[in-house]
């Protein structure tokens, strides 16, 4: 069976995460959309890997609602949780040859930094990668088929804080395509110039960025250069 894990996950060892499986649990409600549902995640099982749930601040989470736009990327979330990573497959209902709509690796890293489980962003950041970064490897491109839209570049900034890892990574991979995208050498950024030039309006710094060519100098950053540093006594 081929292993559709990426790169830098590991399954999750079945004695710790069964010692974490103990004790007072934190409630996530799923209020909206047509199948409300509550989930119970161990509030250990949860302060291993987010400070956000650690000490003191259980009191201030023992409830957590979710909106319904949070759906899948929990959905994602509880797979890595118990698992240890989450197939990139699950993208790939996501894909079009212009995908409009954000991968819901995207939704998950922006989960991630929401409630500060800076593993999860790692591991949602791999995917995003690897479908968006690749754009030198012509196998992988024809493979996945991917193209960068405005509407995922504003979903992105509208959704992440400025200057955060995954604007980063957008900006780069924009920045790098640019001059090819307005001479219609690269096929990797869909969308006609007027839908680009809309978005520069609502990012003025994003274009700015992108027609003076901010993004990396020379060869573009491996993934690590977009990956957090992990807090000290957190899981990964």
């Amino acid at each position: 069976m081929t292993d559709m894990r990426p790169f830098g996950a590991e399954e999750r060892d079945p004695v710790e995460l069964l010692s974490l499986l103990d004790g007072p649990a934190v409630e996530f409600v799923l209020a909206g959309g047509p199948y409300p549902a509550t989930y119970y995640i161990p509030w250990k099982l949860l302060s291993r890997h987010s400070e956000s749930f650690g000490g003191e601040m259980y009191e201030m989470t023992a409830s957590v609602p979710l909106v319904d736009e949070e759906r899948v990327a929990f959905r994602l979330f509880l797979v890595w949780l118990y698992r240890g990573y989450y197939e990139e497959s699950f993208d790939d209902t996501a894909l079009t040859e212009r995908t409009t709509e954000p991968l819901p690796s995207i939704k998950a890293y922006l989960f991630g930094h929401r409630y500060g489980f800076e593993g999860f962003k790692n591991h949602a950041m791999r995917h995003i990668y690897k479908r968006y970064a690749t754009f030198t490897d012509e196998a992988q491109r024809a493979r996945h088929k991917v193209r960068i839209t405005p509407e995922v570049v504003h979903y992105v900034f509208k959704h992440s804080l400025t200057g955060n890892n995954l604007q980063r990574l957008f900006r780069d991979i924009v920045c790098n395509l640019w001059c090819g995208f307005c001479k219609r050498e690269h096929v990797m950024l869909a969308g006609e110039k007027v839908e680009w030039d809309r978005l520069f309006l609502n990012w003025p710094e994003f274009r700015d960025d992108v027609l003076w060519n901010r993004g990396p100098d020379n060869d573009f950053p491996d993934v690590g250069y977009y990956l957090h540093d992990i807090g000290v006594g957190l899981g990964s």
